[in-house]
């Protein structure tokens, strides 16, 4: 059984690597970056669930960042049609950029979280880009309490 998983997850790689040879590199950076967010999101839910009040891993919690990630990739297709329709490259790249600062931002927040040495400044960045968007994370205009 463990080697027909781990068969199934090689192919799929295979496929997605396949797919997205043709891609620029700052996407394959962008979804990079999402895959390792999401795992460490995953990682960090089941290692912390008893710390500092967490729920735990919530498979409703892991498909909803699934799908925020997957319309992150759709915003990325529009921005791909905008720029076909315009003839220029430049309202892609601008998402695309956007989105690899947002997925870094994610990453180092969950260095904080895990208390990695060497984040207070860290932290104090993340508050003040919290502020000036209003509190609001990419969790649909939930506020974040943490």
């Amino acid at each position: 059984m463990k080697d027909r998983i781990f068969a199934m997850v090689c192919a799929g790689g295979g496929v997605v690597y396949a797919h997205l040879g043709a891609l620029s590199l700052h996407l394959k950076i962008l979804v990079g970056l999402m895959a390792l967010d999401y795992v460490v999101g995953v990682v960090m839910a089941f290692a912390l669930k008893s710390k500092k009040g967490r729920d735990g891993f919530r498979s409703t919690h892991a498909t909803n960042g699934f799908l925020r990630k997957c319309m992150c990739l759709v915003m990325v297709i529009v921005g791909y049609v905008v720029d076909v329709l315009a003839g220029s490259s430049f309202v892609s790249d601008t998402v695309i950029m956007i989105l690899i600062a947002n997925e870094c931002l994610s990453l180092v927040e969950h260095a904080v979280i895990v208390g990695v040495p060497g984040t207070s400044f860290l932290r104090r960045v993340i508050a003040a880009y919290k502020d000036t968007i209003g509190g609001e994370t990419e969790k649909g205009g939930e506020k974040s309490n943490e």
